[in-house]
């Protein structure tokens, strides 16, 4: 009789001690999770946050729109088009983003947004010329935008780019692209 209870006993340790490390697994996947959708929440925010002040209304589409009357819905806007800026970016003497004043000043924008204690977030901005006919982004002059901005998170201490790292160590990047049209100024 005293066999089966030590035999009852070690049985009902091992699997008292199977249900503590499957509830600390649990525990700890769990965290994982909520940091992961922390860090998930946050750089959709900053992707956002940048969305919005790209196409504030105090923004002009172009430099051009600040120096001269190109306008695409004259009878000359074919010509008026070639007015437009032919390499996007900033200005001379736009060193920070309260300076921008134009769309495309955000091109090249390569920053670190911190949120306190959470992590650091890498955003990048590309603004490009888009062709509506193609859908695509285009190297000539058109009254027409792409914005594109990618926020991933930093890690501290480690070179490279982390965002959420899936089991095959691919990396997830928050995206935004969105198109900034002239006639959108228009109004």
């Amino acid at each position: 009789m005293i066999r089966f209870e030590m035999i009852f006993v070690i049985l009902a340790g091992i699997f008292l001690g199977t249900l503590i490390l499957n509830e600390n697994s649990t525990n700890m996947t769990t965290s994982e999770t909520l940091v992961a959708s922390q860090l998930g929440i946050n750089a959709v925010s900053i992707a956002n946050s940048y969305v919005e002040r790209a196409t504030l209304p105090s923004l002009a589409f172009d430099e051009a729109m600040l120096t001269t009357a190109a306008q695409p819905n004259s009878i000359d806007s074919a010509a008026k088009i070639l007015l437009l800026t032919t390499i996007l970016g900033r200005e001379a003497g736009e060193t920070s983003q309260s300076k921008y004043d134009d769309v495309d000043d955000f091109n090249g924008l390569d920053t670190m947004v911190t949120v306190p204690s959470l992590s650091s977030f890498h955003v990048v901005c590309a603004v490009r010329y888009y062709d509506p006919s193609s859908g695509n982004t285009v190297f000539t002059r058109t009254w027409h935008k792409q914005v594109e901005i990618s926020v991933s998170d930093t890690v501290p201490g480690l070179p490279s780019v982390h965002y959420l790292v899936l089991g095959d160590n691919q990396q997830i990047v928050v995206r935004k692209q969105f198109i900034v049209s002239y006639y959108k100024f228009l109004q």
